[in-house]
């Protein structure tokens, strides 16, 4: 663990919170979280967190009636605030204080998840974890091994990543940063491995955002947006 910078990346879970904080409104989480909850089915079923922040996910899928959530979080900053929200989940959440191990399947859940939500972690890979020397070629191989690893773990993924490398503005992965060249990433990279089955991007319409299934009218990228509401959110099915 090498940096807490996104301590308050998520909202606090909406069932503990008195307050929303101003990372929450920035990063849209209840808009996202509406997507997936839309196109993916989150009762009873079983949900690996890879990243879970704060819990704002995690104690979503919760509300909506998820079995069972083992979360993976790799902040020291977020698992004090996470211990506390877990005493209150009658034994349904499992904490790893830890990041997630993508070359091994995670023990003692060797079990296939129903869904995995790997919300904003890869890119991250060669500075919150991973090898710090690693180049950004070598990284994007790796994220894409990373992502292909999950469909022996989980049935559904629920992927997004952002556009820069290290949190570097000045390091995008993709040559000009378009939603296209990230859709045509994921979707070649998980080709054998995944099936796509939606892919959401945020619309603005009078100050609302709202995701929405990309079409030919949404795919551009939209700069007054910011970065982060310019990620796609990805929903995989796993082809094993």
């Amino acid at each position: 663990m090498r940096s807490n910078k996104h301590h308050t990346y998520h909202r606090t879970p909406r069932r503990f919170e008195t307050e929303i904080s101003g990372e929450g409104r920035r990063y849209r989480d209840e808009d996202r979280f509406s997507y997936i909850s839309s196109r993916v089915t989150i009762k009873g079923k079983r949900i690996l967190d890879i990243g879970c922040n704060t819990g704002f996910f995690m104690f979503e899928c919760l509300d909506q009636g998820a079995e069972f959530i083992v979360g993976y979080e790799g902040s020291a900053l977020c698992w004090e605030r996470l211990q506390q929200y877990a005493a209150n989940s009658e034994g349904k959440v499992s904490l790893q204080l830890r990041y997630y191990d993508f070359e091994t399947i995670p023990s003692p859940f060797q079990g296939k998840f129903d869904v995995a939500l790997n919300l904003n972690v890869m890119h991250h890979l060669g500075d919150d974890f991973g090898t710090t020397s690693i180049s950004k070629r070598e990284a994007k191989i790796k994220m894409i091994e990373g992502i292909n690893s999950l469909s022996r773990v989980a049935k559904v993924l629920v992927l997004q990543l952002g556009f820069n490398w290290k949190s570097d503005t000045k390091e995008c992965l993709f040559d000009n940063g378009t939603k296209s060249e990230m859709i045509d990433f994921v979707t070649t990279g998980v080709d054998g491995y995944w099936r796509v089955k939606h892919v959401g991007v945020a619309e603005s319409e009078h100050g609302e955002i709202a995701y929405k299934d990309v079409n030919s009218s949404n795919v551009a990228r939209l700069d007054e947006l910011g970065e982060f509401l310019n990620r796609p959110i990805f929903i995989l099915e796993s082809l094993f």
